[in-house]
């Protein structure tokens, strides 16, 4: 796995706690922030899933055609 697909994979891992578990930010301490991380932590490995991709090859590749096919250009009337 390279460095970059690590630090996605962190990104979705944060972005997952601070939706489900660390908002409101409403902690006293510290200490209490890092319980409420813990037992999310401990929570999302019982029941966590894999993530279930719908986006497939070949759609990659008709969103890639579409990228690299020219677009029309608008074209403006005259006046006659």
């Amino acid at each position: 796995m390279t460095l970059e697909a690590e630090g996605r994979l962190i990104e979705i891992y944060f972005s997952v706690l601070q939706r489900k578990a660390i908002s409101p930010v409403d902690f006293t301490d510290l200490d209490a922030l890092a319980d409420r991380i813990l037992a999310f932590q401990d929570r999302y490995n019982t029941n966590a899933t894999p993530f279930d991709w719908t986006f497939t090859r070949t759609d990659l590749h008709a969103l890639l055609d579409r990228f690299d096919s020219p677009t029309p250009t608008a074209t403006t009337p005259t006046a006659a």
